[in-house]
């Protein structure tokens, strides 16, 4: 997958805990219903194209969540976003209770019970908490997550948890599609008709997380994906620190198809800008494999307002070098 349609296809939009500040939504307490909106937007300069009739220079995403608070400890959200080519809708859903939405829960630090029932981004691993352009320190997705659930946004139900060090996340979603091709060249399709899953997490230290996601997807025609990862984060001082480990299989009739990647991300909060590496590899089916190093800034202007550079180095001969330039904002 190259670099440019990384950037269009994660256009899965933003689920509120990640993605609106923390105070889009205020508790109500009495009187009418209180609504709030926020959105975000970015634009992208890429260095060269796949496609020769592709502009250089296009919008990346575009969102804006509608929020309201109908009854004490109960909240809908509704996001339509621009995908890169078409509007759609990223985000609709019901939350009950609360959670938090502050820089705990950013290191898996879960507040209370929640439920959330309508479509979201399924919570798996670490990355979906940067699928919102305004959120990632990065221009480009890590491949490893591309490549084996494809920024996996679905219908469901999820559950949200936490006692202690110890939280939670269970969710029964609608799943998602898969299409590959076998050893012997046959291409395959799964198509997803339900999917249930998890992650548990630890944090036994503040700033320190493990994570262990998982999830299996049942496809028509008794088809079946299994998706697991394992993820950890560590957040001190000025550092910040990821990575993760996905694999995916797809199974059917004795044919199997077998996508797993990983990527490890360092970033360094400078004062007024940040720098940060992030070494991402993919391997498809065991036998190819993309290899990609990404080094960039980023210089935020004020907290709604950023400017981010990229420079992503194909490794052994896999793709080309390319250069990005970004302006993210929102409100």
């Amino acid at each position: 997958m190259n670099a440019h349609r990384a950037l269009q296809y994660v256009m899965a939009a933003v689920l509120a805990l990640a993605a609106m500040p923390a105070g889009a939504i205020v508790v109500k307490e009495e009187g009418d219903t209180e609504v709030s909106v926020s959105g975000f937007m970015d634009v992208v300069f890429t260095s060269h194209t796949p496609d020769e009739e592709l502009p250089l220079l296009a919008i990346n995403q575009a969102e804006l969540t509608v929020g309201a608070i109908v009854a004490p400890r109960i909240a809908i959200s509704i996001t339509p976003a621009w995908d890169g080519e078409a509007m759609s809708l990223a985000t609709a859903y019901v939350q009950l209770d609360k959670h938090s939405t502050d820089e705990q829960y950013f290191s898996r630090h879960l507040s209370g019970m929640g439920l959330l029932v309508g479509r979201f981004d399924v919570p798996f691993g670490l990355d979906w908490l940067s699928y919102p352009s305004i959120d990632r320190p990065l221009i480009t997705p890590p491949e490893a997550v591309l490549g084996t659930h494809g920024a996996w946004n679905a219908d469901g139900v999820a559950v949200l948890g936490r006692r202690g060090m110890i939280n939670g996340i269970l969710h029964a979603t609608g799943g998602f599609d898969f299409e590959g091709e076998t050893a012997d060249g046959t291409q395959e399709q799964w198509l997803a008709r339900h999917a249930e899953g998890g992650r548990l997490g630890l944090t036994p230290l503040t700033g320190f997380s493990l994570g262990m996601s998982g999830a299996i997807i049942t496809a028509a025609h008794e088809r079946d994906m299994y998706l697991v990862g394992l993820d950890a984060m560590v957040r001190t001082g000025r550092l910040d620190m990821r990575g993760e480990i996905i694999r995916h299989r797809a199974e059917a009739d004795g044919l199997a198809i077998t996508d797993e990647g990983w990527y490890l991300q360092a970033k360094w909060d400078l004062g007024p800008a940040y720098a940060i590496a992030r070494w991402d590899v993919l391997l498809d089916d065991g036998e190819e494999d993309s290899r990609h190093l990404s080094m960039g800034v980023g210089v935020p202007l004020n907290p709604w307002v950023t400017l981010r550079s990229e420079y992503q180095m194909a490794v052994a001969d896999k793709g080309e070098d390319t250069f990005y330039l970004q302006m993210a904002a929102g409100f």
